[in-house]
């Protein structure tokens, strides 16, 4: 008997009669992803779906579908000569060319690929980059009617942009088809010589070992990006000034936005201190009290996180101006009619957001990834800039290119956010600001995303290399598993350095993150407690993510106070 099998790929087999004859499709199952696997009996094809009855269920099981042969007949030498299999080579790149970049070429072996694939092999000098978004610039499918090793061509057609030599030819080996990986082959441009850049056509030819040509087609490049000068800005508004007949830049009517209304919170529960709490050094987002002090608290619901020897249950709290942990058995909780003095505990909607968004102040992101959301999910760049303090400011004077769509106003209204921070970078930080301004769009639901992106990012940059232990403790990684995210962040010598680890940190955090779908609190909260249970916890000098769970838990009672008509 011969198997082979994949979870991802695209496969069927070939129509002629023996391939129909000597090949099945079979599912093997295991509690464990290492295996051992074990032949399911109840297993049916019907037309190009594959259905299978699972008898034993248990919390968590692998499934693999696999083809089998019963003979291979020559010239047949293995099962996938019976099998057709689809592969598409796709070609990603900036969204903007360059003088120099990088692109890539990606072979899936499915169709069902994404339009935008992150990719980190981006270096300025010594200093590792975050990773770069990059765009789909086409794609190709062809049926591979046997396993062999292909040689992938990349050659621009009439430009003045050449492929580094190293990178024009890549070779594809027939194991990692077999295996069924997504293979990544990058490759770097850069123009020749001087003069206007302007769009072209990469050429990728893709032959097998003996020359034999299998699929050839063309993707066209994105234009260059726009010159970003203060000289150009300023001519173009001086041509404006000079022209005032024409036509100047349409300014749709805005989507009605909910106004943020600074209010008093209605807080329908409190708590009365049992003893006074007071730290030596001060701990952030850890409030400090007197004993017979009342507390405001935020939600009746509690959340966990490690007190000073062990995981505790904490309510969220407001006191004297500020937002923090309170134990909740620190304190006795009683309703508002029982208050006796609100000083300290009158909480406004304004006190509130300046408290829940402190965090990002400190926590890491990914520019071109808030502005992929931002420019997805903002529908008017008018409501973003005036909720950003840009009200008083026309299109004109915050864009620096002549912006004719929603989402490339909004992009210029975050680009200037973005450098206005950086010139203030002492006084404003950007996502900080970034958030306030969304939330007081009420933008709860993109909030939330971007808090979460955040907050993977963040812990994967502060683990660093301890990211194995907390892997262990999440995912049940074995050895090997940790070996597998590590590889392909790996230089010459076989070794993923200090300022890369943040890398297969990120991937794995991403990964285990997917299963909370929209469960974005739940995954705040189990990240902190796995943090928390480490050797040596990461939380004790970290707080940031402390208050990240904080502002998710907080969001909901912001959104009620402040825009009470929606």
């Amino acid at each position: 008997m011969h198997f082979t099998g994949d979870e991802n790929c695209f496969w069927e087999i070939k129509k002629d009669p023996l391939s129909q004859v000597m090949t099945t499709f079979m599912c093997l199952v295991s509690h464990k992803r290492e295996g051992p696997f074990q032949k399911l009996k109840n297993c049916y094809v019907y037309k190009n779906m594959l259905q299978i009855k699972l008898e034993d269920l248990k919390s968590r099981l692998y499934i693999i579908a696999a083809a089998q042969a019963a003979i291979l007949q020559p010239p047949a030498t293995s099962v996938w000569d019976y099998m057709d299999r689809l592969i598409t080579v796709g070609v990603y790149g900036p969204k903007h060319i360059h003088p120099s970049f990088k692109a890539i070429c990606v072979i899936f072996c499915h169709n069902e690929i994404p339009l935008k694939l992150l990719f980190s092999d981006m270096k300025r000098g010594n200093k590792n980059l975050p990773p770069l978004v990059l765009q789909l610039w086409g794609k190709h499918e062809f049926n591979l009617n046997s396993l062999k090793d292909l040689k992938v061509v990349i050659t621009p057609v009439d430009t003045k942009f050449e492929v580094k030599a190293a990178d024009q030819v890549k070779e594809v080996s027939q194991d990692h088809l077999k295996t069924g990986q997504v293979l990544r082959l990058p490759f770097e441009l850069s123009k020749a010589n001087s003069g206007e850049m302007v769009a072209f056509k990469l050429g990728v030819n893709v032959k097998d070992s003996d020359g034999f040509q299998l699929a050839h087609f063309h993707v066209l490049s994105p234009e260059a990006t726009p010159r970003r000068s203060e000289k150009l800005g300023q001519k173009r508004l001086d041509k404006r000034r000079e022209a005032p007949r024409s036509t100047p830049i349409p300014e749709e009517t805005a989507p009605q936005f909910p106004n943020f209304e600074d209010r008093s919170v209605n807080v329908q529960w409190y708590g009365v201190a049992l003893k006074a709490v007071f730290r030596q050094p001060r701990v952030e987002y850890l409030l400090e009290y007197f004993k017979g002090d009342t507390v405001a608290l935020l939600s009746r619901k509690t959340v966990r996180s490690l007190g000073q020897s062990k995981v505790k249950e904490w309510y969220i709290g407001f006191l004297r101006g500020r937002v923090g942990l309170v134990h909740s058995k620190n304190i006795k909780v009683i309703t508002r009619d029982q208050v006796i003095d609100f000083s300290g505990v009158k909480v406004t909607t304004q006190a509130l957001l300046d408290n829940i968004t402190l965090p990002f102040k400190k926590l890491t992101y990914m520019y071109s990834g808030i502005q992929t959301l931002i420019t997805e999910h903002i529908s008017s760049w008018r409501a973003f800039s005036e909720a950003l303090g840009y009200s008083n400011l026309l299109l004109e004077e915050i864009t620096w290119k002549h912006a004719e769509t929603e989402p490339e106003k909004v992009a210029c209204v975050l680009e200037k956010l973005k450098e206005d921070c950086h010139t203030e970078k002492r006084r404003r930080k950007f996502q900080h600001e970034l958030i306030i301004g969304l939330l007081k769009m009420d933008c709860q639901d993109l909030v939330a995303h971007l808090t979460q992106n955040t907050v993977i990012l963040s812990a994967a940059v502060e683990l660093g290399y301890r990211w194995r232990e907390l892997a262990e403790r999440l995912g049940k990684l074995s050895s090997a598993q940790i070996a597998g995210y590590e590889a392909p962040h790996q230089s010459k010598n076989g070794e993923v350095s200090p300022q890369s680890m943040w890398k297969p940190a990120y991937d794995f955090l991403y990964t285990w993150s997917l299963r909370y779908g929209e469960g974005y609190k739940d995954m705040i909260q189990d990240l902190h407690l796995a943090l928390d249970k480490m050797k040596t916890p990461v939380t004790r000098q970290w707080r940031q993510i402390t208050g990240a769970l904080i502002t998710v838990n907080c969001m909901e009672i912001l959104h009620v106070s402040a825009f009470p008509t929606q």
